[in-house]
């Protein structure tokens, strides 16, 4: 045979059949090249509502405020087969997996895949109600009640601990996972607890807070809440505390002795200064009375002053009238009359209030997430005048440049006239001697 003789064509077949083998296979690959490309960039997501903490591990983990407000995760698909269908899964899910409900819980919300790249939702409701379902918080046994319905899924379940859940984004393919990328967040439903001791101190338009201090690292500040609200018309009529108009102090007649006896040194009558009266109007000072030629005056007495008002003993916590604050519960948003943004305060003021009203206050603290916690116990106190210094100087007589602090102006010929005696004392005695 020729060695340039063609082959027998039953060799034929055989390439045929590997070549066929080849191309099934490329086929056969094609998907899975194509679920391969698959990318969420969960790097580059964006929510709403939009928050900017202080930790990327607290801009992806969710509030109360933030799950009341229907908000939602938003992402970026990329590579993705047309046709498939888009999951979101609570748990570490896989094509093995996915029916197993202690391992998977999928999210309400599906999207079929009708081109390549594409953005879409994880709501907080559903993924925050698929991790209890796959906890077995929710069950179909209570799957009406509060907390276990997407409706409802906002209320606290985990009593204030902050839960980790992690998810898995697939593409579906007749609802088997083929392709997945993991993604972990969490979600913290409420504050911490409310801070104990609470008492208030009085003041004028307002009231001092304070209470003792909670060891959570997780307090990030302190509200204030009262009722009735600030900027209420309601007020109710009462008597000033501290100190009332006094009477008005006695000034003694000043006069200089009279003629004096011979040998003698007239008295000088100088009268004394009357007492600045008090709350209870303090009794004038008599004035001294006019002395006798050669005798001194008898100096006026001092008015009696009474006890400035005290300013008031600390809030009670007992008998506090309130419809609205419950001690225990969330306090209501509107009721907010004061806060501190110290994570280690003990004390704060509430300002603006209206002098002669009775408020109930009540301290709650708030976390990291903006989470405002249960309400402590109540104390209530009714913000008053207070007087200053200055005030109860002024009423007391004094005045600038004709006060305490000063001689009175009144009484200056009195002195001027002992000045004048006493010299002329000294002089008549140093020619005595000589």
């Amino acid at each position: 045979m020729s060695p340039f003789q063609p082959k027998s064509s039953r060799h034929a077949p055989r390439s045929r059949l590997w070549l066929s083998l080849l191309v099934l296979g490329a086929l056969w690959l094609l998907p899975s090249a194509a679920w391969a490309q698959f990318a969420v960039a969960t790097s580059q997501y964006d929510r709403t509502p939009s928050v900017e903490r202080n930790d990327a591990k607290l801009n992806l983990t969710i509030s109360k405020a933030d799950c009341d407000a229907d908000g939602y995760f938003e992402l970026s698909a990329s590579g993705a087969t047309v046709g498939n269908t888009l999951s979101v899964r609570a748990g570490t899910c896989n094509s093995e997996n996915y029916n197993d409900d202690t391992q998977c819980a999928l999210l309400k919300t599906t999207q079929s895949v009708k081109e390549a790249n594409f953005t879409f939702k994880i709501l907080f409701k559903e993924l925050i109600l698929a991790k209890r379902q796959l906890v077995k918080r929710c069950t179909s046994a209570n799957e009406t009640q509060e907390g276990c319905t997407v409706a409802t899924a906002c209320t606290d379940l985990e009593a204030g601990a902050t839960t980790d859940v992690t998810l898995t984004i697939s593409l579906d393919s007749s609802s088997v996972p083929a392709a997945n990328v993991g993604w972990d967040v969490a979600y913290d439903l409420a504050g911490p607890d409310g801070p104990s001791d609470v008492s208030l101190g009085l003041g004028e338009d307002q009231l001092k807070v304070s209470w003792t201090a909670l060891n959570d690292g997780d307090i990030a500040s302190y509200q204030f809440f009262c009722e009735p609200k600030p900027g209420g018309t309601t007020t109710q009529s009462f008597e000033p505390m501290g100190p009332a108009t006094g009477g008005t102090a006695g000034m003694a007649g000043a006069s200089s002795g009279g003629t004096a006896g011979t040998g003698g040194v007239a008295g000088s009558g100088a009268a004394g200064t009357g007492g600045a009266g008090g709350s209870s109007g303090g009794a004038a000072g008599s004035g001294g009375t006019l002395s006798a030629a050669g005798s001194s005056s008898t100096a006026g007495s001092a008015g009696t002053t009474a006890a400035a008002g005290s300013g008031g003993s600390a809030g009670s916590t007992s008998n506090c009238q309130a419809s609205v604050l419950v001690p225990g519960e969330i306090p209501p948003s509107e009721y907010k009359c004061g806060e501190t943004t110290n994570s280690i305060a003990t004390s704060g003021t509430v300002k603006d209030l209206a002098n002669g009203t009775e408020y109930t206050v009540g301290v709650a603290a708030v976390d990291d997430l903006g989470n405002v916690g249960t309400l402590s116990d109540l104390a209530c106190a009714t913000p008053e005048p207070v007087d200053d210094f200055y005030e109860v100087y002024r009423r007391a007589g004094g005045e600038g440049g004709n006060g305490y602090c000063s001689i009175n102006q009144s009484s200056a010929p009195g002195m001027l006239g002992l000045v004048l005696v006493a010299m002329g004392a000294l002089v008549w005695r140093r020619r005595r001697m000589k």
